[in-house]
């Protein structure tokens, strides 16, 4: 575990490697964020924006490379791997993710599949647990789903139980793999504002998307990969103001 002085980046990944079998998938993958930023993945199908995703979260452990979160860093070129698995299970508990299946229960009720978690996990008491599903179900507009199984939800809904499902945990990251890829057009601006919502509680956001308007609705700052690399990182302004023929072939310009 480290301390860092620089108390205002939140999420920290150094030169992040990560290969099946022989196969690369991504390296070099190093940047940044500070506390609420929100960083938008872009890049195509195949590019590496979803094993990005489980690389941050470790549920894919990178080949080589560092990340830390908050007060915690993991090395993975550190050679003693009790501590590692030590540290992958504390800096879980730091990330929430919202899969692009949303990855519910099905067999259980909406309010199951939120308190389950923090009960198992964080050891809460189930009444405190239920009292904080409740006050994030009506923040939601979710209040009346409570006792309802996730297969009789809308998409929309669906996507907003697994953002509380992760926000129980008081992450302070989250990670969403194409939110809006399973919703109606009009439905996007809703995550917007949600995603938004999240970043004002200093919440630090990375979102892999492949779609170039959301990307520029509700990123800070934006990442290009393609060809196992970053290709070009920066404000969102970029998208104006591409320097790379990769990135301006990507978004037609």
């Amino acid at each position: 575990m480290s301390t860092y002085k620089d108390n205002d980046y939140k999420l920290e990944v150094h030169d992040l490697k990560k290969s099946f079998s022989e196969h690369l998938i991504f390296e070099d993958f190093t940047f940044r964020l500070k506390k609420g930023e929100i960083l938008a993945v872009l890049g195509d199908s195949g590019s590496g924006k979803s094993t990005l995703i489980q690389c941050i979260s470790f549920l894919e452990r990178p080949d080589t490379g560092k990340v830390r979160i908050g007060d915690l860093s993991i090395d993975l070129t550190n050679s003693n791997e009790e501590e590692i698995g030590i540290l992958i299970d504390q800096i879980r508990l730091k990330i929430g993710v919202v899969f692009q299946d949303f990855n519910l229960w099905p067999h259980m009720s909406v309010m199951n599949n939120l308190i389950e978690a923090p009960i198992q996990v964080n050891k809460e008491k189930k009444k405190n647990a239920k009292k904080r599903a409740l006050e994030f179900l009506k923040e939601f507009g979710l209040e009346d789903k409570e006792n309802v199984k996730p297969n009789s939800l809308s998409g929309g809904q669906k996507q907003r139980v697994a953002i509380i499902r992760a926000l129980m945990m008081n992450p302070e990251v989250m990670l969403f793999d194409e939110p809006t890829s399973a919703l109606d057009p009009n439905m996007v601006g809703r995550v917007v504002n949600i995603i938004k919502k999240l970043s004002d509680k200093d919440i630090t956001i990375i979102v892999a998307t492949h779609e170039i308007p959301f990307a520029r609705q509700v990123a800070d700052k934006v990442m290009y990969i393609a060809d196992k690399k970053i290709v070009e990182k920066g404000y969102v302004e970029i998208l104006d103001n591409p320097k790379t023929d990769k990135l301006k072939k990507f978004l037609n310009i």
